[in-house]
Order: structure tokens, then sequence, then C-alpha cells
């Protein structure tokens, strides 16, 4: 899931990052990190909030676009 926002704030403060993707199936964690990106991203910034189970997610249309990719593994 895309969580709380700590990776999005990462990679909007990032050199390098310039898409980002997260995937939350949590209404209210995806409705602040949209607000995140509306109040504190910059210009150049581009993000992709989806509000679906990422096990719903068709993937296919980031395969050729995603260098690098972050999950977190319940325990």
């Amino acid at each position: 899931s895309a969580g709380y926002g700590g990776r999005l704030i990462g990679a909007m403060v990032s050199t390098v990052v310039s898409n980002y993707i997260g995937i939350d199936p949590d209404t209210k964690s995806h409705a602040g990190n949209t607000k995140i990106i509306d109040e504190y991203a910059p210009g150049d910034f581009r993000a992709t909030l989806i509000n679906q189970p990422a096990e719903e997610v068709d993937m296919s249309p980031y395969f050729e676009t995603v260098d690098f990719a972050l999950t977190r593994r319940n325990q």
C-alpha cells in the first residue's frame, strides 16, 4: 500500500524521482496522499494514485515505465 505518505514525500524531495505511482485500498490514506500532492508537490512532479487493492490493479501499463518499486510486507 502507499501508506501514510512517507514514501510519497521521499519521492517528492528526491532529485531522481519524477513520477510516483502509489496504490492503496484505504480511502482515508488515498485522500491524505492526494492532499500531500496537492499542497506540497513540486511543479514538475507527476503522481498517479490508485485507490484499489494492489492485487486488483492492472499493472501492465506501467511495465516499461517503472525503474524501481518499494513495497512493504505485513508481518
